[in-house]
């Protein structure tokens, strides 16, 4: 472990030393946000910085296979990333066609699963759950545009993808005594992206930085419920509640409102964005997180609580709060 520790402080230190970097190159590129109706900021700013994740997790994944230390499951990392990372990279530089991308979230989705259908003995194989593999690979499609919806305002995404990672990291922990290093060095290299990210941010995620998390949650997901079986999908949708409330209602409300396609900052924490700031987006989800969500995987934990019946009662509470910021704040 005290080994890690120094490969921890040099990756974080060459993390920084990249993202200084790439900035100055984004401007010199022009790889440049300029301000939609969907985005909360009001200037340009460079974006597509989430390509250094993708450098950085290339390089940790090289040190744990010399090193010894490389887990047959990490070369899922090395066989879905490098495609949508680098077509992200270049559709936030030349904004390809939605088409285009959902070819691309296709390809990368049927790899994980056709990975982990054929490499884990534990994964789903049964013959009766082969109709619904469809319908898990359209899901994780969803997904990933999901959490590319979510990234409009400063270091939400971001600080999002840590509290999820840490939590996953804690229940694991707690539970199985399952200590994953490389979620630590996700954790890692997205608190020290944060300093550049948190309002007012130097650089932005971008559709890599963005659609890469996703990737990175979906493997994640699929490795968990393979070592956890059910209790990781029950893990996993409290962790993730917040957001999938806040894009479903949002969903709900556009197709009610029959502008399902337009483009539009309806989500509360765009709302919150911009109404006040940025930082109360991230704020409210901070609150919920410190109030809910960790106390709830707690009792989780140690059997104290009915799974069902927090689920509901976190999906009122959030629920409630995206609908009163809605009505209250809705410009």
């Amino acid at each position: 472990m005290s080994v890690y520790i120094f490969v921890f402080i040099f990756f974080g230190l060459l993390n920084n030393f990249f993202l200084k970097k790439y900035i100055h190159l984004s401007h010199s590129l022009n790889i440049i946000s300029k301000p939609k109706i969907k985005d909360s900021h009001k200037t340009d700013k460079p974006k597509g910085g989430g390509i250094i994740f993708f450098v950085m997790i290339l390089l940790f994944l090289i040190f744990c296979f010399l090193y010894n230390n490389f887990k047959g499951y990490y070369l899922i990392y090395l066989l879905a990333l490098p495609m949508i990372s680098i077509f992200s990279f270049l559709d936030d530089i030349y904004d390809y066609k939605w088409f285009y991308k959902l070819i691309i979230d296709a390809l990368t989705i049927f790899i994980i699963f056709i990975f982990f259908l054929y490499n884990e003995e534990n994964f789903i194989k049964i013959d009766k759950y082969y109709l619904f593999y469809p319908l898990i690979i359209l899901s994780a499609i969803w997904f990933i545009n999901l959490i590319n919806f979510t990234d409009g305002s400063d270091g939400y995404l971001t600080v999002f993808t840590i509290y999820c990672f840490t939590l996953n990291l804690f229940y694991g922990y707690i539970n199985y005594e399952n200590l994953e290093i490389i979620k630590l060095f996700f954790i890692m290299i997205f608190l020290i992206f944060l300093y550049y990210n948190k309002e007012p941010a130097k650089l932005f995620l971008g559709d890599v930085g963005s659609r890469l998390i996703a990737v990175l949650f979906l493997i994640n997901i699929f490795y968990d419920y393979i070592q956890y079986h059910g209790e990781a999908l029950k893990l996993w949708l409290i962790i993730l509640l917040p957001v999938l409330l806040d894009t479903g209602l949002t969903l709900a409300q556009r197709v009610i409102k029959k502008s399902l396609l337009s483009r539009h900052r309806d989500h509360a924490y765009q709302i919150l964005a911009n109404n006040f700031n940025h930082n109360k987006s991230i704020f409210w989800m901070t609150i919920n997180y410190l109030i809910f969500i960790f106390p709830s995987i707690i009792l989780m934990s140690f059997n104290l609580i009915n799974f069902y019946f927090i689920t509901i009662f976190l999906i009122i509470i959030l629920s409630l709060q995206i609908i009163y910021i809605k009505i209250k704040y809705y410009a």
